[in-house]
């Protein structure tokens, strides 16, 4: 790991890509109304692809400078379809 002073903490099922995925994207982001997000999310899972949101439980990791305060989603998944929602992210990728 090069850089562990700002970290996020997330939870989410676990990822592993299929045999043969030639590329993997991970896609943060910054719902603007993570209920809606979420509710999209629901709706529209994909296949082979992992949602994580981030973690509002206490720092288990004392060393690591957690931060706290933001709401994101990060999205995995192969790179074809894409791993991340089409609405409501905020204006990121």
């Amino acid at each position: 790991m090069v850089d562990s002073d700002d970290v996020l903490l997330l939870h989410g099922q676990g990822f592993a890509p299929r045999p043969g995925t030639p590329e993997v994207l991970a896609a943060v982001c910054r719902p603007l109304d993570t209920a809606a997000f979420d509710a999209y999310a629901a709706r529209h899972p994909v296949p082979g692809h992992a949602l994580h949101r981030t973690e509002h439980t206490g720092n288990d990791q004392p060393r690591l400078s957690v931060r706290t305060g933001e709401e994101v989603r990060v999205w995995f998944g192969p790179a074809t379809p894409p791993p991340w929602p089409t609405v409501g992210c905020g204006g990121n990728p």
